[in-house]
């Protein structure tokens, strides 16, 4: 078994090496790491890594943009927020279903940021979407 040195290699594959040595460093890290890819890079990351590539449906996916909104809460940006919390919220219903922890964290998480916006007095800042409406609704209501 011999070593090649110099052998050239494309700038995904060394992206690749790069990546499969960065999930080995942090398999014990607890926290989903997010990559925004293009179909490409993504075609070959599920060919040469399939336990690396999560899909657009997973409960991975669902928990980074519930963290995306939470930060997007926390820095005011409460536009920004909702979508995201809304779309977090869809996917877990789809994927883990209604009763589900995960889900009924998410579900708690936009409650929270929902009564948040109404004490910042910045409702007229969110969406017309039915679910924010509907909760926000509900809230009202006490």
């Amino acid at each position: 078994m011999g070593v090649t040195f110099n052998q050239q290699k494309s700038e995904l594959d060394t992206f690749l090496g790069y990546l499969q040595w960065t999930r080995e460093a942090l398999r014990q890290f607890p926290y989903s790491i997010v990559l925004w890819i293009n179909k490409s890079i993504e075609v070959k990351l599920q060919k040469n890594a399939p336990d690396l590539v999560l899909g657009e449906e997973h409960p991975h996916v669902a928990t980074s943009l519930n963290n995306l909104a939470a930060l997007y809460q926390s820095q005011g940006k409460y536009e920004q927020a909702e979508p995201l919390y809304i779309q977090a919220l869809d996917m877990q219903r789809r994927v883990l279903g209604e009763e589900h922890p995960h889900t009924n964290r998410v579900h708690d998480n936009f409650i929270d940021f929902l009564q948040e916006v109404i004490k910042a007095n910045r409702v007229e800042e969110l969406s017309d979407d039915s679910l924010t409406q509907s909760l926000l609704a509900e809230i009202r209501k006490g």
